[in-house]
């Protein structure tokens, strides 16, 4: 992939990370797959940013597990559709959100 602001190619070294994230994850919302996994889809994302891929990837046919640790993600989301997930002395207890103020609240 070549970048180019103002005319001149950027060197890889010099094109942000959330970039690259960006185009993957726009790419990746309308490759059709059956099964999106995207780990902490925040990071190294502007919210104005986050806020077009998680509208694109809300807009995708495919099945999305993403990740995050984020409050932001969660209030963009429907929460309806997550599931959240507790580390305990026994191991991870995975618990789907059933109102959707609990899921901003912990």
């Amino acid at each position: 992939m070549k970048v180019y602001q103002y005319g001149y190619e950027l060197d890889p070294l010099c094109i942000p990370d959330g970039l690259y994230k960006t185009f993957v994850n726009s790419y990746s919302s309308r490759a059709e797959a059956p099964l999106l996994i995207i780990d902490e889809v925040e990071n190294t994302l502007h919210a104005k940013i986050l806020q077009y891929i998680i509208d694109e990837l809300k807009n995708s046919e495919s099945t999305m597990i993403i990740t995050t640790h984020s409050p932001i993600v969660i209030n963009m989301v429907d929460p309806g559709g997550l599931l959240m997930v507790e580390m305990t002395l026994e191991g991870s207890v995975f618990k789907r959100v059933r109102e959707p103020e609990e899921a901003r609240r912990d």
